[in-house]
């Protein structure tokens, strides 16, 4: 949005204000208007369920199949239409995930945002990954967001913390009042545990179990890498035709199915994977990545912090880390990487590592106390019933 643009909606960013919102209404929006997703997403699902006909819940996107998705546990709105600018004059609550701009971010005036966000920060996210070596220009953004606070991406009223060890973090990185932070546990998280998808293991059939031995079943390992930017190299530029041939190789005799879940934007640039026909190896190119995390029995990642999420689901993780001091240097990150307190598993510098002790990665025992029992234990339903009504 340019200057000359941002000046001419400033007026009407303040008159929105004087509009009167309804505390019944409730609007739902993420990543960008684009998809249904994320904590949202699963929030959406399960606060539907309450069928409250005093209160209504929309969810919002300009993604034609989002919303088709979005229909089937509640209402949803195409978010340009005439409908949904009303909804966004009245609307009391906005939830989100990613951005302000998870809805039409001018007309959110006078409203409570509450910012459930996507991530926990083991990479630098906010101001801190923004300006990290700019101070003055963090000086000069920030008095210009709060002239134009529609334009901040991070605008919130409140910000929702997951892990307690985080709470620093999340207040560096957006600049956060500590009264304002409301500690709950991911809804994405709480769906997963309330629907009985921990683990595989706990969700075997009787017949399942007495008929497959534990070497005949089949394992799933997922490799969640992270998106780099435009300065570094993708991840798959470190992963070489000869390891995925091996790790097929592996996976036929171990009975592993292997799923790749890369970042939409890197998703075409993988074509030379299925070149290779592996039978065993597979690309995960649904935008939800939790229903494969739930599912699988080892999560493998880089700097994505979908590990701490899954480890509350009681899953095995590995890390594969080529190019640590470069990431550190140019993203940055928030604690120590080899400590495994923070990140509990085998850690490997190269893709061949890797794929050399999978076996190894499987019967893991690294101890996840120090993440589990910071973690928030509060319902973000009863929470918004409770403080926020």
């Amino acid at each position: 949005m340019n200057k000359i643009l941002s000046l001419l909606l400033l007026p009407l960013f303040l008159i929105i204000h004087l509009i009167p919102r309804n505390k019944n209404i409730f609007l739902f929006g993420s990543n960008k208007k684009t998809n249904f997703s994320d904590n949202p997403k699963y929030l959406f699902i399960e606060i539907n369920k309450y069928k409250d006909k005093k209160k209504k819940f929309i969810y919002v996107s300009k993604n034609k199949q989002a919303l088709i998705e979005a229909k089937k546990y509640g209402d949803a709105v195409y978010i340009y239409s005439f409908r949904s600018i009303i909804l966004h004059l009245r609307a009391y609550y906005f939830i989100n995930s990613h951005s302000i701009d998870d809805f039409i971010a001018v007309l959110t005036g006078g409203a409570v945002i509450i910012q459930l966000w996507h991530g926990l920060p083991l990479k630098m996210i906010g101001n801190d990954a923004d300006f990290k070596n700019v101070k003055f220009k963090k000086l000069k953004i920030n008095f210009y967001w709060k002239i134009f606070p529609y334009l901040n991406y991070k605008k919130h009223t409140y910000l929702c913390v997951a892990n307690k060890i985080f709470t620093d973090y999340f207040i560096s990185a957006f600049h956060a009042k500590p009264k304002k932070l409301l500690f709950i546990k991911q809804p994405r998280v709480q769906f997963f545990e309330k629907n009985n998808l921990i683990t595989r293991t706990e969700t075997e059939t009787e017949t399942e179990t007495e008929t497959e031995t534990e070497t005949e079943t089949e394992k799933i390992i997922s490799l969640f890498p992270t998106y780099r930017g435009e300065n570094l190299l993708s991840f798959f530029e470190y992963v070489s035709d000869e390891s995925l041939i091996k790790l097929n190789e592996i996976a036929n005799k171990q009975n592993y199915t292997i799923y790749i879940k890369p970042h939409p934007i890197e998703l075409q640039s993988l074509s030379k994977i299925k070149k290779l026909n592996l039978n065993k190896i597979f690309i995960y190119d649904e935008i939800d990545p939790y229903p494969l995390g739930a599912k699988s029995d080892l999560i493998v990642t880089d700097y994505s912090s979908i590990y701490l999420d899954l480890i509350t689901l009681n899953k095995k993780i590995a890390f594969i880390c080529p190019d640590i001091n470069k990431y550190q240097k140019e993203i940055g990150l928030y604690f120590d990487y080899y400590d495994n307190r923070n990140t509990p598993g085998y850690k490997f510098s190269t893709f061949d590592e890797f794929v050399n002790n999978i076996d190894m990665c499987l019967i893991s025992n690294f101890d996840y106390s120090y993440i589990l029992r910071n973690q928030s234990t509060q319902n973000i339903i009863d929470l918004i019933n409770n403080r926020l009504l």
